[in-house]
């Protein structure tokens, strides 16, 4: 059963019997996931802090960047965000918020250059 007006299906890539051209298909280019450029994003504000702040307070805001990333892990539904979603769930929530902790601890014992 058809809908009135509805145009019939085609092959997009068979060629016009007139012509015999294939008609163009429009492509898109391949998107970075936003996850992956939040985490980018957030590299490059540690960098930055580190250039103006000094090492110690780039090394918290980057254990902080990793907890949140392990909270985010944790919370989105699966199969979760492209940069974050590497292993099981549990290992990644686990791995994100070891290495958050280690170096807090260490951008709080590391004495400052400044």
């Amino acid at each position: 059963m058809s809908t009135p007006g509805a145009v019939p299906p085609t092959a997009a890539s068979s060629p016009s019997p007139a012509t015999g051209a294939v008609p163009l298909v429009a492509r898109r280019r391949p998107r970075l996931p936003r996850s992956v450029l939040l985490v980018v994003l957030g590299v490059v504000l540690v960098v930055v802090a580190a250039l103006l702040l000094g090492t110690r307070a780039a090394a918290g805001l980057l254990a902080l960047q990793l907890l949140v990333c392990a909270v985010v892990r944790a919370v989105r539904p699966a199969p979760g965000p492209n940069a974050l979603a590497v292993r099981s769930r549990a290992l990644d929530v686990l791995t994100l918020t070891a290495f958050a902790l280690v170096l807090g601890v260490l951008a709080a014992i590391v004495p400052s250059a400044r």
